[in-house]
């Protein structure tokens, strides 16, 4: 599982990166603060995206771990992994639905409703609130 972390890209990177590229329309990166604020600094004309796979992954991971499989063999049954799985595929689609809100608007009302429907998830809920709804003009669609 990846956060936005720190690494450096001192101004040798970038000029290096400039020697190449003159002016791309749009930077695609994962959610490497380091890197997003030195293209910031040096390209700050040119809008940042998230890639939505490195985002889709790392939020599936999540709802892996939030809806993990009991270990005990005599608690959990065939159906409870189904359900569980069930729970993991409803919670991923909402997560695609709230990205492809058409509004702002409507990007809170999705995000609310999640937010309620997935309370005892706490985990879940905060690490969306804290890793992707800061950014979240860089990879919904609203």
């Amino acid at each position: 599982m990846m956060d936005c972390t720190s690494y450096s890209y001192g101004p040798w990177a970038i000029e290096r990166l400039s020697r190449v590229i003159k002016k791309p329309s749009v930077f695609v990166t994962d959610c490497e603060l380091a890197l997003k604020n030195t293209l910031k600094t040096h390209y700050s004309d040119v809008p940042q995206q998230l890639c939505t796979w490195y985002i889709t992954e790392n939020v599936g991971s999540k709802i892996r771990q939030a809806w993990a499989h009991q270990p005990d063999p005599d608690v959990e049954t065939t159906e409870d992994s189904e359900d569980i799985e069930q729970q993991r595929t409803a919670c991923a689609r909402r997560f695609q639905h709230l990205a492809s809100a058409p509004t702002p608007a409507e990007w809170d009302t999705r995000w609310e409703s999640i937010q309620n429907d997935y309370a005892e998830k706490e985990d879940f809920v905060s690490y969306i609130r804290t890793q992707w709804v800061p950014f979240k003009e860089q990879w919904c669609r609203a």
